[in-house]
């Protein structure tokens, strides 16, 4: 599965494929690093299928809560209804500037 970043003035577009076998997807963010699991940095994006994951299909979350000068890295985990946690799905860096 995919996962692409575009870096804008004060945005992050983050754009990545669901899994159709899943029940939920979780992207994290982390300043200077990529996140090591889902646990690791700031939550910035997390639904599943009950409200609003679109299984099998291209999704976007724009995040708008980036700092100008920061480095930004980005890492999107699947997880069943348990949770449990998939490895790293893939992971992206952006970098925003003033």
């Amino acid at each position: 599965h995919t996962l692409s970043v575009i870096g804008t003035v004060g945005n992050v577009t983050v754009t990545w494929n669901n899994p159709s076998l899943c029940h939920g997807v979780k992207i994290m963010r982390k300043v200077g690093t990529a996140p090591n699991d889902h646990a690791d940095g700031d939550e910035i994006f997390n639904l599943n299928s009950d409200n609003g994951l679109l299984l099998g299909s291209q999704q976007v979350y724009v995040d708008s809560t980036c700092e100008a000068g920061n480095h930004y890295y980005y890492r999107a985990f699947a997880y069943d209804s348990t949770p449990i946690y998939s490895v790293p799905v893939t992971s992206a860096q952006a970098d925003i500037q003033l």
